[in-house]
């Protein structure tokens, strides 16, 4: 085999290449170069705006949902609060109610004390007043008067009994209903009934 060697033959200072082509060339080779770096500028940019915009919404969209979950937690807070404020009113009103008719009881017993006070008082003084020879056959009590039905040996008695009647403070302008002379078996009577106004309510 014979290797010839066709470089020598070739004489380089014969051969040249025009100086615009390579001007042209390195021009050419620089310009895609450029293409290239705008281009993957540009793909980048579209790239990377997404990608901020994404981020950027997702970042608010963590801090929403995070404010979300405490505004929930504090509504959850606020439920439970007011169900706990009902039934605290509920408690109350029902304790109201107790008390409401505590007072009322209280104050029908107070009112039955003094009503009871009252007649016996009432019933003590008729007692001072009343002369020896007259007696009481009944006595009733209304929120008034004192309707007091008796008998008194003679007239001048149920006289002496009635001014008595009269004169105290505590009973005002007594009205005879009757005054009758009666026979019983140990004698002449005379049957009476008198209304006595309270000076104050029993």
């Amino acid at each position: 085999m014979i290797k010839v060697n066709l470089l020598r033959s070739i004489d380089t200072n014969k051969v040249r290449v025009p100086e615009e082509t390579v001007s042209r060339t390195i021009q050419f080779k620089s310009g895609e170069r450029s293409e290239v770096v705008q281009v993957l500028i540009r793909l980048g940019l579209i790239i990377i705006w997404p990608l901020l915009i994404f981020l950027y919404s997702w970042n608010i969209v963590s801090t929403k949902t995070s404010e979300l979950s405490v505004v929930n937690t504090e509504m959850a807070t606020l439920d439970a609060d007011i169900e706990t404020a009902k039934s605290t009113f509920k408690s109350l009103e029902g304790y109201l109610t107790d008390n409401e008719n505590l007072n009322l009881l209280v104050g029908s017993i107070a009112g039955l004390s003094k009503r009871r006070k009252l007649a016996i008082e009432n019933l003590d003084n008729l007692q001072k007043l009343t002369p020896p020879r007259v007696w009481f056959n009944e006595i009733k009590y209304n929120e008034n008067a004192i309707n007091i039905q008796g008998m008194a040996v003679n007239n001048d008695d149920f006289s002496d009994f009635l001014k008595a009647l009269n004169e105290t403070a505590f009973f005002q302008r007594v009205e005879t209903v009757k005054n009758e002379e009666i026979k019983k078996k140990y004698g002449k009577v005379r049957a009476f009934e008198v209304i006595c106004p309270l000076a104050g309510k029993i």
